[in-house]
């Protein structure tokens, strides 16, 4: 594939999450040259082309009577707007627990909503730290030792592990932010959402942050608070409101 079409699918996956600065290079093209024995970069192209030169052995999967018990653990995640808001450090955004939509959201102007915590760089260093010291006895070879320290060093993303750690630093990576945002709903005396934790595997990142907002008993709330707003909004800021085409549609019964 195309450069341009493995940043556009690492995007998608990430939920537009992905940057490659975050990995210390500026281009995706030197991202993928981060991995020289799992993908070959042609720069002669145009534009370049990525060649997957390594798959993976996947597991057998269990088969359904074959007499094991054995089944894969589901795999979690945290729902992605509490989980951004407890992992953003970089932006400097302060991050509030919206009671009424439901949902994690950048704070405003004045905002009373209460604060979530955002893990610091050096609390993220921490945690980096210590997964690297609990897994660096098991590896087997000095170029997955070299991966894991430079990683540690250079606080790149999970892609840059070695294969066999990955799934593993996002596991604890998972539980960490998972204590992070417990506390801070105990401490709030607030319910945390039933969906913080997501096991299905099913789940997508819009899906997780869901229509919170559109549930009965939110709507009428949210729907008597932007027309208050919208009320008090000057010209300038009404030009800038953004609308959606679908409600746009909705609203003048598809005739525009």
């Amino acid at each position: 594939m195309t450069t341009a079409v493995l940043k556009n699918r690492l995007l998608n996956s990430t939920d537009r999450a992905f940057n490659e600065r975050d990995y210390g290079v500026s281009s995706i093209v030197d991202f993928a040259r981060l991995f020289p024995e799992d993908l070959e970069v042609d720069a002669r192209s145009a534009p370049p082309v990525v060649r997957l030169t390594r798959l993976e052995t996947l597991p057998a999967p269990t088969i359904e009577g074959s007499g094991s018990t054995d089944r894969p653990a589901p795999y979690k995640r945290i729902r992605p707007d509490l989980w951004r808001a407890a992992v953003d450090y970089r932006s400097g955004a302060t991050y509030v627990w919206d009671e009424i939509a439901h949902l994690a959201r950048v704070a405003n102007i004045d905002d009373t909503s209460p604060a979530l915590p955002t893990a610091t760089a050096t609390e993220m260093a921490g945690w980096r730290h210590d997964f690297a010291e609990s897994v660096r006895s098991e590896l087997n070879s000095d170029r997955a030792i070299e991966r894991l320290d430079e990683w540690l060093r250079n606080s790149y993303g999970t892609a840059f592990l070695p294969t066999e750690l990955r799934g593993r630093w996002s596991e604890f990576s998972r539980e960490k932010v998972e204590v992070l945002l417990r506390d801070f709903f105990e401490g709030q005396r607030l319910a945390p959402p039933d969906d913080l934790i997501d096991a299905s595997g099913e789940q997508s990142a819009r899906a997780s942050r869901s229509v919170q907002s559109d549930r009965p008993t939110n709507a009428p709330r949210l729907r008597d608070l932007v027309q208050r707003c919208v009320a008090v909004m000057t010209e300038k800021e009404l030009t800038e409101l953004r609308i959606s085409p679908a409600v746009m549609l909705r609203a003048t019964g598809g005739r525009l």
